[in-house]
């Protein structure tokens, strides 16, 4: 490299790289080669252990690593508030996100592992007519609950733990960008998630 362009050394010469995918060849590629695998929100505990993990072992193992090599992080769809009205509002928040990334033909091997084919292929031909205010109604209340995790500040972290133990390495939560919450209650949520409960 010419000087021009080289930085020179770095203290931290080791960078984890960490790829996403949604589908099996991205995933096995994270397990051959990669730090970690950053996973779609859009997915469910079934998809996590019935998908995502077997292809990074699989992936893992061409490459003569564990694993255990290989951090996964998933970011989660949540809805959260003190009282069922808040909550409400974020459970329609996410049905319009599940509908949207549902209808996107990459994401269609999500759906598909809970039997929901006819339903993703009628938000995909919704989506083609921009046909939005309808997509979510296509997303039920059983979807839902496979796909967000919801509760109060109390709560919420308790399950999130439940759902991602034994199967994620790393959690974030999605949310929309309006929450307003204080410093206290993310505490609140991250001690819940990290502590053995």
């Amino acid at each position: 490299m010419t000087p021009f362009f080289n930085p020179g050394s770095i203290k931290t010469p080791k960078i984890p790289i960490y790829i996403a995918g949604v589908n099996s060849p991205l995933i096995k590629l994270a397990g051959e080669a990669a730090d970690g695998f950053h996973v779609h929100p859009h997915h469910s505990r079934k998809y996590l252990a019935e998908v995502v993990l077997p292809n990074i072992e699989e992936g893992a193992k061409k490459n003569g690593r564990a694993r255990q090599d290989v951090v996964v992080a998933c970011t989660c769809f949540v809805a959260i508030g003190e009282n069922e009205q808040a909550r409400a509002g974020m459970r329609e928040a996410m049905r319009s996100q599940i509908a949207f990334y549902a209808s996107t033909p990459t994401y269609h091997s999500v759906m598909d592992i809970h039997g929901w084919s006819k339903e993703r292929e009628q938000l995909t031909a919704l989506a083609s007519k921009a046909q939005w205010d309808e997509m979510t109604k296509v997303i039920n209340d059983e979807m839902l609950s496979e796909f967000v995790v919801e509760g109060t500040w109390d709560d919420v972290g308790v399950t999130v733990r439940k759902k991602y133990e034994g199967l994620a390495d790393r959690v974030s939560l999605y949310l929309p960008y309006t929450l307003d919450a204080n410093d206290s209650q993310w505490a609140k949520v991250a001690r819940a998630v990290g502590s053995e409960q």
